[in-house]
């Protein structure tokens, strides 16, 4: 995340990192993807809730705000390659259930602070 949100002070300590296959890019771009669309779908379906958010592209970044795109590419970069691959392996396992995580997550959230469902929030 820092790369993109703080590029002079990640160039400083790019050194230090670890060097990340290509092939674990790949699956962390597929990952980051699935979390988007699902992101999307969520606003297309919930536009109130969904703007009390982060925003969703990388584009829609403004000072403060880090996207959920650029947000959680710097989460699984920063998790070791294991726990990243099984991780990865279980939202490619939700998409080909159509199941939206994002959707569940926030459905949970929702509940947790007294609102019977999404839809309950949304008209609020």
């Amino acid at each position: 995340m820092m790369e993109r949100t703080a590029p002079e002070q990640y160039k400083q300590l790019e050194w230090a990192l670890p060097v990340i296959s290509e092939e674990r890019k790949r699956r962390i771009e597929a990952t980051v993807a699935v979390h988007v669309k699902w992101a999307e779908e969520f606003e297309q379906e919930y536009p109130a809730y969904a703007m009390r958010g982060r925003p969703i592209h990388a584009f829609q970044e403004a000072p403060g705000q880090t996207s959920i795109e650029t947000y959680q590419r710097g989460e699984l970069y920063s998790y070791g390659e294991h726990t990243e691959m099984l991780y990865s392996q279980y939202i490619q396992e939700c998409a080909a259930q159509n199941r939206n995580l994002a959707a569940l997550i926030r459905e949970n959230s929702a509940r947790m602070y007294g609102y019977e469902s999404i839809a309950d929030l949304e008209r609020e």
